[in-house]
């Protein structure tokens, strides 16, 4: 796996840490934190152009492209109450997924 794709993968698995440091609280009453937020989605599918045998690994790949979309094309009509509860509910299951490609690479290095 090339460099710039461990990069991706390890900033999404470093997403993880900057999520659970955060509360919904303070991401809605933060633009910056909601600013840095939407910025890593945005780098999660960069897995798509940059990585796609990585991004073909992680489950419910065109609903992360979708709502990169959304934060990225509709930013002025964003509920953040709805970024912040898909935050909660699902990039756990994104970051262990992604936590075990990176241990496969390791493996396959």
């Amino acid at each position: 796996m090339p460099p710039k794709h461990f990069a991706h993968l390890e900033h999404i698995r470093g997403s993880a840490s900057y999520f659970a440091s955060h509360s919904q609280t303070t991401y809605l009453a933060d633009l910056q934190t909601r600013d840095v937020v939407e910025r890593r989605f945005t780098i999660i599918n960069r897995l798509r152009r940059d990585a796609p045998q990585a991004h073909a690994a992680i489950s419910d790949t065109t609903q992360v492209a979708a709502f990169r979309n959304l934060i990225a094309h509709v930013s002025e009509h964003i509920n953040h109450a709805v970024v912040w509860a898909v935050i909660a509910s699902d990039f756990a299951v994104l970051h262990d997924e992604v936590v075990a490609l990176l241990h496969d690479a390791d493996r396959l290095r």
